[in-house]
């Protein structure tokens, strides 16, 4: 099995002619405080269409569903399926349509072919970019996608982020204990291409239809579970600042570096759809799935949850523990349903089969989940 390597800061440089000289025109990182940061007025969507661009699963047998309030779409094909995740995400207000990509998957090569494959013209498109949380796979085709942005409309463009923890380099450790790189956000790459990256630890609204949670509390009785290192800092002029995690770890930590990866920067994006409630989409969910959801509705004061969906990041756990978390869940939000993608595991796919069978909902490559409809 040949794996691709994730597009990296070499190879985006090499795309120099494509992108024109951005680099002397290129905005800089904006950081949102969260004393200004202000979410009281949630827009409300009257639908929203997401789009499973990339994910670990695919069934080509798998059929269309119609479900209430959710009509559940598969497409037929060869997709590719990897390890990671990309939502795209389209919402309607009235007359007023946005597209929102969230998450970018490994590779480029999966992202492109499968939004292709799936009829969806995200270069022309997409109004605004969301970064769940800085691990390569979810930030690993990002690059060649806004590559493939017209110049005229990736100028200007907002990228989202929940902290200055996700422009960290990450770190995977080997069974020896040896560590290999698990990659880093080009911030220089992006901003030279005119992205504006924001990091909005407070949320922001997203193309005037979503909104990002901001930084997750860790309320919840629930653990970070196996995880990458992060390194604080920056090298050849990527990094961070390590600004959030001076907060949580003493100087002499801070100075051994390679610190246990908290994703104190992660955060959610959802959306409010009419008569509906929240559609939550965790993309991994590292804060913790209960925290993950909890975050949604404490920055839009909506109570109400209709979906969550995304990685639940609790393909590590026994089943016991991923039992009690589905069980505080549904006691907690409720939600209508529940869409379990990327890491969530099979532990938890199988318990919420036996247990909450009219809540889940299956999910693979080339899905398109719609919610909003009659």
């Amino acid at each position: 099995m040949s794996v691709t390597k994730p597009f990296s800061r070499r190879d985006f440089l090499r795309t120099g002619a494509v992108l024109g000289g951005a680099v002397l025109l290129g905005p800089v990182t904006r950081f949102i405080s969260p004393a200004h940061a202000s979410l009281s007025s949630v827009p409300v969507v009257d639908r929203l269409d997401v789009h499973v661009a990339v994910d670990a699963y695919y069934d080509l047998l798998a059929a269309d569903e119609e479900r209430p309030a959710l009509d559940v779409k598969r497409t037929r094909g060869p997709v590719h399926a990897q390890h990671g995740l990309a939502l795209f995400l389209e919402s309607r207000r009235g007359s007023e349509t946005r597209h929102v990509m969230l998450d970018f998957g490994w590779t480029p090569d999966a992202l492109v072919h499968n939004l292709k494959l799936m009829g969806v013209d995200a270069a022309n498109l997409t109004d605004a970019l969301v970064v769940s949380h800085g691990h390569a796979d979810h930030f690993g085709g990002l690059m060649k996608f806004v590559e493939l942005q017209p110049e005229g409309k990736r100028r200007g463009m907002p990228l989202y982020l929940g902290g200055d923890d996700a422009l960290c380099h990450r770190w995977s450790r080997r069974p020896d204990g040896s560590r290999s790189e698990f990659g880093v956000l080009d911030r220089p790459g992006l901003e030279a291409a005119g992205i504006d990256v924001t990091v909005a630890p407070g949320g922001a609204v997203v193309a005037g239809h979503g909104f990002t949670s901001g930084v997750i509390e860790r309320s919840s009785p629930e653990e970070v579970l196996g995880n990458t290192l992060v390194e604080v800092g920056e090298r050849d002029g990527v990094g961070c600042s390590g600004e959030q995690h001076h907060a949580h770890f003493s100087e002499e930590e801070l100075k051994g570096n390679f610190l246990f990866d908290h994703h104190w920067g992660e955060h959610v994006t959802a959306y409010h759809v009419k008569d509906r409630g929240l559609v939550v989409m965790t993309s991994c969910g590292h804060a913790g799935l209960v925290n993950s959801v909890r975050q949604a509705q404490a920055a839009s004061g909506i109570d109400k949850v209709h979906a969550v969906m995304g990685g639940f990041h609790l393909a590590p756990a026994k089943s016991d523990y991923v039992e009690k978390i589905i069980d505080l869940l549904i006691a907690e939000a409720n939600p209508d349903y529940i869409v379990p993608m990327h890491c969530s595991g099979a532990n938890f796919s199988n318990l919420m089969a036996r247990k909450y069978p009219e809540r889940l909902v299956n999910s693979y490559v080339g899905t398109r989940y719609i919610f909003g409809t009659a």
